[in-house]
């Protein structure tokens, strides 16, 4: 079941942002048309409730609606991911037991943040969140939204010690890292890397930009035409040392209190 499932979640994977109307209320509308457009476009599978879905400005409600609204809108033309995470490990668990999950193919969930844990609590969180899913879950590790990384070797020891734990997506932007994963990874546990690491990953793509037109088979060139075997040369030897350029690009946000 589970090579099955990564099979399914292989490729280019976009994370849907959630559109706002002026008065900040979801724009359903909108949504709609955004699930169309980048199933349309050539994308293997969806997010909701990510980090580019701005989850933590959407109440409970809102999260729950969201969750069936793209369920029923994308109706089974590519899986579905469910974004579930939170430094409150309990809550977390809750949430993955009420939350209407029948049609998801995987939870993705944050590490925890703010509270920078340990990497043994890292570990146990993840060990505790994955116990209790009803789904498979998806890793996170995005150290500068959370504030703490979750370091090769924790994420090792979740990928050969925690069965319900079946791929990564890893944000760090520390290539070194993102090899040492790749090398050392259990074969059945396929990896995302993404943003500067985008690319070097044989088993998928996963990009906010996607929900841009034009991006989503790009996206899928980029990962399946080639790019793979240079990501392979990488992974053999890499460099001792790598320069990134960070680009900065504006972003729609919901307006939150005091935020200009």
């Amino acid at each position: 079941m589970q090579t099955m499932l990564q099979q399914q979640l292989r490729g280019t994977g976009v994370a849907l942002v959630t559109p706002f109307s002026a008065n900040g209320a979801i724009d359903w509308n909108a949504l709609e048309k955004l699930i169309d457009h980048v199933i349309n476009g050539g994308v293997n599978y969806v997010v909701t409730l990510g980090t580019t879905g701005e989850t933590p400005t959407l109440s409970s409600e809102e999260k729950l609606d969201l969750i069936k609204f793209t369920f029923e809108k994308v109706n089974k033309r590519v899986p579905v991911v469910v974004g579930i995470g939170d430094y409150n490990t309990q809550d977390v668990v809750k949430r993955l037991q009420s939350c209407p999950l029948d049609e998801a193919a995987a939870v993705l969930s944050v590490a925890p943040y703010y509270s920078k844990p340990s990497q043994e609590g890292i570990f146990q969180h993840y060990k505790a969140i994955a116990a209790a899913s009803p789904k498979p879950i998806i890793l996170y590790n995005v150290p500068g939204r959370t504030g703490r990384n979750m370091t090769a070797a924790t994420t090792l020891r979740i990928a050969n010690e925690v069965p319900n734990v079946i791929a990564m997506k890893e944000a760090s932007g520390d290539m070194v890292q993102c090899m040492e994963i790749v090398r050392s990874k259990p074969k059945d546990f396929p990896g995302d890397l993404r943003r500067r690491c985008r690319g070097h990953a044989p088993d998928c793509l996963w990009d906010g930009r996607c929900n841009l037109r034009g991006c989503q088979l790009l996206c899928k060139r980029f990962l399946c035409d080639g790019e793979s075997r240079a990501g392979k040369q990488l992974r053999r030897s890499p460099p001792p040392a790598l320069q990134y350029a960070r680009r900065v690009r504006p972003d729609v946000r919901r307006k939150q209190p005091g935020r200009r």
